[in-house]
């Protein structure tokens, strides 16, 4: 067969891209433990919701954090082990807001969403659930046509709480009141909300270390079949429990004698304003306790910041025991993280760097570069935690590391971008299996370029690694290497690239064609760029979805040579994990069946009488050995049988 019949035998390859929240994630080992949860985001100051929201007899996760988005946790829990999977980090497109509820407030059997209005704290958006679509009712009202209210740094609630089977509103003041709300009926596809009274059962948490910004909700705590407040204040470690002496439709709550200190026998302890949240979790028909820690008098709690309570009681009587202070147990460093894949021991397979903004061990507050190695393989990857102070602690701040063969000698350099702009240079003096970074010089950018993230990639096509760096500004800067470890500013734009703010790049042949594409990351949004002749064009080909603030990302093939894995560095301190497949393993010809022409096409490519490319080597590498040959050929053979 000659060449010329296998280049009419290889179709031309159309590019499109989806790349998804996938469940096969790494593990990740820390301090000798396995994390359930490694890839499912950090978490700073969290509000929390709990439905059945897939209706399979289990609780789902909603949670908002300080990034202003929605998450959606489905919950695929088994009888032996507790996961969560994230699905949407960015539920229903609502952005910056401050709080949520989820409920059914048309008595259809459906969830309905309320948030706050985005662009006034104080009035409160509708979101109706008609059959899987929401549509926005626009903002809440009383039957006059008056808007409902909330107040800011207030998370309010909702409850049937004089038992008319209708959802009433309660905002909590930051005067230490509560403001009551009637639900009247729906009109026009929304509740109607009239104002009853801003001093509601005469609750007044006031006082020395009492008052200040809140969250609060309602669940029956005695089991007495009517609802009983539970309060984190600001000012407050812990929570106030406010009694109901009355019933489930005339409610009478002690003002006078109530729970400062919650749970009694081993009461929560934080940092203060802590958002209370109940869910069956365990599913043992009682409900268990979820606290998340939003930050009060304290200081900051950006870790060991979602406790969990599991209620122990037998019928009646509840008995609440603490059993963890990381209930996700996510990868968590904090806030603003920014990842690396790279093989930095040379043994085929990828390791972990995370930078991080900053940690909270050290005064003043410096960044951190987090080393996890891979003792895994190519094809079952295992990031275990070995170095958290990786070359040291005083490296400065917003840490994003980089990797990149800068003088030609065969092993990886590094480069560091940090919060003032300047890009540390450490040139690896060891090998490419032991490294040894040492530092040789820094490129100051006079912060010009504040939070440098900076990228090594051969933009001028001289066989020497330049550096691509994002700013603040959002925009793309480019230093041409002159001689090794010398670089100099070039004056001109690249590319009139610019995401708004905080751009980070990552340079990946999405595409196949063997020249390297642009992946822009950026406070709001990503930009994904074409590599046309080192002219970068947009497009909506390849379709990432919308994770949060502050995006960073890196990739590789972590678990086959034909799916490429995005690991996402967010500004919660986490990490997601995405993936595509980029090609079919076997379907070297690129007809969408593997049969016999493939094997003929991976024959004559190991042959050397058909050049392999980028989108070959990914069909053709079925055993994921970086490599076309005979084991691949034979796996091909067992496809097609």
């Amino acid at each position: 067969m000659n060449r010329y019949y296998l280049y009419l035998l290889i179709i031309q390859f159309i590019f499109a891209s989806n790349f998804e929240f996938n469940h096969q994630n790494p593990k990740i080992i820390l301090n000798n433990e396995e994390l359930n949860n490694g890839f499912l985001g950090g978490l700073n100051y969290s509000i929390t919701r709990w439905v059945d929201w897939d209706d399979d007899g289990d609780s789902d996760l909603f949670l908002l954090d300080e990034d202003g988005h929605i998450r959606f946790y489905k919950n695929d829990s088994t009888s032996s082990e507790m996961t969560f999977n994230i699905v949407d980090a960015n539920f229903l497109n609502i952005n910056n807001i401050t709080w949520f509820y989820i409920g059914d407030f048309d008595n259809d059997n459906d969830f309905d969403v309320v948030t706050e209005y985005p662009l006034n704290p104080s009035y409160i958006s509708f979101y109706l659930n008609d059959n899987g679509n929401f549509i926005n009712q626009d903002l809440l009202q009383n039957e006059n046509g008056t808007y409902v209210l909330g107040q800011q740094g207030a998370i309010p609630t909702f409850c049937d709480i004089d038992g008319d089977n209708d959802l009433d509103f309660f905002a909590v003041n930051l005067i230490g009141t509560v403001s009551f709300y009637e639900n009247i009926g729906i009109e026009d596809n929304k509740p109607i909300f009239n104002f009853i009274t801003s001093d509601w059962e005469n609750i007044s948490i006031v006082g020395q270390f009492r008052h200040g910004a809140n969250a609060i909700n309602f669940i029956d705590l005695d089991n007495d079949s009517d609802f009983d407040l539970v309060w984190g204040d600001y000012y407050q470690p812990s929570l106030y429990v406010i009694w109901n002496l009355g019933n489930n439709t005339e409610p009478d709550m002690d003002n006078i004698n109530f729970l400062t200190y919650f749970p009694e026998e081993n009461p929560i302890i934080t940092t203060g304003r802590n958002m209370p949240s109940f869910a069956d979790i365990d599913l043992d028909g009682d409900y268990d306790l979820f606290v998340t820690v939003l930050g009060g008098t304290g200081g900051i709690q950006l870790n060991n910041n979602f406790l969990f309570y599991e209620n122990i009681g037998i019928d009646q009587e509840v008995n609440y025991t603490f059993k963890t202070d990381d209930f996700l147990n996510t990868l968590d460093f904090l806030s603003d993280v920014c990842p690396t894949l790279i093989d930095i021991d040379n043994d085929n397979d990828l390791d972990l760097f995370i930078g991080q903004k900053f940690t909270t061990d050290t005064s003043p507050f410096n960044g951190r570069i987090n080393f996890l190695l891979n003792v895994g393989d190519n094809q079952n990857p295992i990031f275990e935690l070995i170095d958290n102070e990786f070359l040291g602690s005083n490296l400065g701040t917003d840490l994003c590391p980089n990797f990149g063969d800068i003088d030609m000698d065969g092993d990886y350099d590094l480069l560091i971008g940090t919060y003032i702009g300047d890009i540390l240079i450490y040139e690896n003096i060891g090998n490419k299996y032991e490294y040894d970074f040492l530092y040789h010089s820094s490129i100051q950018t006079n912060s010009n370029f504040w939070f440098s993230v900076p990228y090594l990639y051969d933009f001028n096509n001289d066989s020497h690694l330049d550096i691509i760096v994002g700013n603040i500004y959002g925009n793309l800067v480019l230093y041409t290497q002159l001689t090794p470890f010398v670089f100099e500013l070039d004056q001109s734009p690249v590319e009139n690239i610019n995401v708004g703010y905080y751009s980070a790049p990552y340079f990946f042949d999405f595409d196949l064609d063997d020249d390297m594409d642009l992946l822009v990351g950026g406070r709001d949004n990503h930009q994904v760029y074409i590599n046309d002749n080192n002219s970068f064009t947009e497009t909506t080909e390849i379709e990432i979805p919308y994770l949060g603030k502050n995006i960073k990302y890196s990739g590789g093939n972590l678990f086959s040579s034909n799916q490429f894995d995005l690991i996402t560095g967010i500004s919660t301190g986490g990490v997601y994990f995405l993936s595509e497949y980029l090609c079919m393993h076997g379907d070297l010809n690129q007809d969408q069946t593997v049969n016999v022409n493939d094997i003929i096409v991976i024959v004559n490519i190991i042959l050397g009488n058909f050049e392999s490319n980028n989108l070959l080597q990914c069909s053709g590498d079925i055993d994921n050995n970086k490599g076309l040959n005979l084991y691949d050929i034979i796996s091909l053979i067992n496809l097609i049988i």
